[in-house]
């Protein structure tokens, strides 16, 4: 959050124990729809649907792009 702030973007941030969580579902989607986000950036490494009922994320009326987190050091990244 920090780096994008530094590069001019408005950023808010929310972790969470787990998306599966009730009260942490109804917690993030109360915050989405509160801030009403341009675009969600999602960290998790599941996918964040409830069956039918859908996700959290899906409150903020926005794109949820899903980011990729990678554990390999840059230069190995780069080799490839």
């Amino acid at each position: 959050a920090e780096a994008l702030r530094a590069r001019g973007l408005a950023v808010c941030a929310l972790y969470v124990s787990s998306l599966k969580d009730p009260a942490a579902a109804a917690f993030v989607a109360e915050r989405l729809r509160g801030w009403r986000p341009a675009v969600v950036l999602n960290a998790t490494a599941f996918a964040a649907r409830q069956d039918a009922a859908g996700s959290p994320l899906d409150a903020a009326g926005a794109p949820v792009l899903q980011v990729i987190l990678a554990g390999a050091e840059r230069a190995a990244s780069a080799a490839c």
